[in-house]
């Protein structure tokens, strides 16, 4: 069923990404010293720059919530009860992202930081089956589908921990806060007339969970497709939930995108691939494994 399904789709998630750590840390102890991908003084670029990142977003349906309870009240009294369960069906959307990041000279827990603004649209939909109840009794079965297409906007802040893998690759795990704000929201249903609560908050303040791939394209461009998704909301709380609340169901979101990174160059132009002293200052291949080297007698 759906719940044992979401179950095993959360435990797959997590073991991806242990797996994805452990061969990181795995090319990290290789032995092979892994040459820096970037220096920070001395070069072309600096430790800045600005990015944008189109993707999409996909909702992830939770389970079926077969307890799905609507009174229609009439002058503040009971007028009829709608008695079933619900079925989410998650949708893609759109997503675009925006902003500058900075690198750290000397990282010690933390390479680099990011913010900026995003764009998110968050469409999907639900299957309602349930009976019309009145005080006499049943009165009619009842069919039921709606959709919904909300679209935010709102602004991000990152912070990565990154694993250099090879001489142009890496791995990068980040957590982050954004607050977005429902500019649109549009529900539909097949059957007019039906109420279409509950109701969710326009304003959303969130923690998430970042995980991505980068490669270095050419000197001075990293591409870094990643997943995220929000691991908690701290507005509105709702005991913490990260997923989202929509009619009887909720959804939990996940942004897939590909982030193109461009350094800014350095205003100095003569002083480009000079670097005084090339033990320092270099990005991540530094805190690889480094061979050891024979003493001479």
């Amino acid at each position: 069923n759906l719940r044992s399904s979401y179950r095993k789709m959360k435990k797959l998630a997590s073991i991806s990404v242990f797996m994805l750590f452990a061969i990181a840390m795995g090319f990290a102890q290789s032995g092979r010293q892994l040459r820096p991908m970037y220096r920070l003084d001395g070069g072309d670029y600096r430790n800045t720059g600005w990015f944008f990142g189109p993707g999409m977003t996909y909702t992830i349906p939770g389970a079926n919530n077969d307890d799905a309870i609507l009174f229609q009240q009439i002058d503040d009294t009971v007028d009829t009860l709608l008695i079933g369960s619900s079925s989410a069906k998650g949708k893609i959307g759109a997503y675009l992202e925006v902003g500058k990041f900075h690198f750290f000279k000397n990282p010690v827990l933390l390479d680099y930081i990011d913010y900026g603004l995003h764009y998110k649209m968050l469409r999907g939909a639900e299957d309602f089956n349930g009976t019309w109840y009145s005080e006499d009794g049943p009165v009619a079965d009842f069919q039921n589908e709606r959709y919904f297409n909300r679209q935010q906007v709102g602004a991000f802040f990152n912070a990565y921990k990154i694993v250099q893998t090879t001489d142009y690759t890496f791995l990068q795990f980040g957590l982050g806060a954004n607050l977005d704000y429902a500019v649109s929201q549009k529900r539909t249903s097949t059957i007019e007339g039906v109420p279409l609560t509950p109701v969710e908050e326009n304003l959303y303040g969130q923690l998430h969970a970042k995980i991505g791939f980068g490669y270095k394209a050419e000197s001075g461009v990293f591409i870094v497709p990643s997943i995220e998704t929000p691991i908690l909301t701290l507005f509105p709380f709702d005991d913490g939930k990260s997923t989202l609340p929509m009619y009887f169901s909720r959804y939990r979101p996940i942004i897939i995108s590909v982030r193109f990174m461009f350094f800014s160059k350095t205003k100095n132009g003569s002083c480009a691939g000079i670097n005084p002293n090339p033990k320092e200052n270099g990005l991540w291949g530094q805190d690889m494994k480094r061979k050891k080297k024979k003493r001479r007698r």
